[in-house]
């Protein structure tokens, strides 16, 4: 496993890396000033570098072959998550009804499983959410629409 230092992390020290029990490899990395730690899977890692940029939090590292432990960038490809779902659906036999539903924030169409909606309205939540983005926006009262924070009536 080898660990470049990409322009991208230049405000961060690999600190180490570290194989977990499922057998994936991790990196800890440790900002130059604010010392914080940042733990990120190594394949994730990889692919950031590869592109210069962080990626965002709805894009998922996925492998091409389906070997976890092969962290060659030819092996590794960009999805997001409702096309991960799909894959494992398709390549894996994963049998997940998926239904569509649309986030409380922004109103876009999201992709989810059909049990996990189901799960959360059991528990009393009728709110779904996108990306933690929009559940933060969503929970502080800010206007989807204008960025501003909802006037609440008096």
């Amino acid at each position: 496993m080898e660990i470049n230092s990409s322009v991208f992390y230049a405000d961060y020290t690999v600190y180490k890396s570290f194989k977990k029990k499922e057998g994936r490899f991790y990196v800890t990395m440790v900002h130059k000033i604010t010392k914080k730690h940042r733990i990120m899977a190594y394949a994730r890692y990889k692919m950031s570098s590869h592109l210069g940029r962080e990626l965002r939090k709805d894009e998922i590292v996925d492998h091409k072959n389906e070997i976890k432990l092969d962290d060659d960038i030819s092996n590794l490809q960009i999805l997001t998550h409702s096309e991960n779902i799909k894959k494992n659906k398709d390549h894996r036999g994963i049998c997940a009804r998926l239904v569509t539903i649309e986030c409380s924030f922004c109103l876009k169409e999201i992709v989810r499983q059909a049990k996990r909606v189901r799960r959360s309205e059991k528990i009393g939540s009728k709110n779904y959410f996108c990306d933690k983005q929009c559940e933060s926006k969503f929970r502080t009262g800010i206007n989807p629409v204008t960025l501003l924070p909802v006037s609440k009536p008096e």
